[in-house]
């Protein structure tokens, strides 16, 4: 898989910088805590491919916790995109300005976690 692939590059970040962080953008579709809504979007597969990453960012989160890299999940909120519709609350722009600002500012106890684009825990 791809993340395996830069493994090495993140444990050098971590070795010049004190840590290196994967920021994981999921779904709260991803979530089981949601799995049993009565919706019919998103499609399964969707809300499967994004319950794996999270699977992953817990993984990662634990397994390379030894080589100071961190591993974190975030939902985007509802934007305005193809995918997210005319009809979504969030530009572009506001979803990923708020992203950034969380991505940037983690440290070791976020890792692991799923977070809103709002910086409010997001259950797995």
């Amino acid at each position: 898989m791809t993340f395996q692939k830069f493994h090495g590059l993140l444990k050098q970040a971590a070795q010049l910088n004190g840590s290196a962080q994967i920021a994981n953008i999921s779904s709260g579709f991803g979530a089981l805590a949601q799995a049993m809504m009565d919706a019919i979007y998103p499609p399964t597969l969707y809300a499967m491919s994004k319950a794996a990453l999270n699977m992953l960012t817990r993984r990662l989160a634990f397994e390379w916790k030894k080589d100071n890299i961190r591993a974190t999940a975030f939902t985007p909120g509802w934007v305005r995109t193809d995918m997210g519709s005319a009809n979504a609350t969030l530009s572009v722009e506001e979803s990923t300005t708020a992203l950034t600002k969380l991505i940037m500012g983690l440290t070791e106890e976020h890792n692991g976690e799923f977070f809103r684009y709002t910086g409010e825990k997001s259950p797995w």
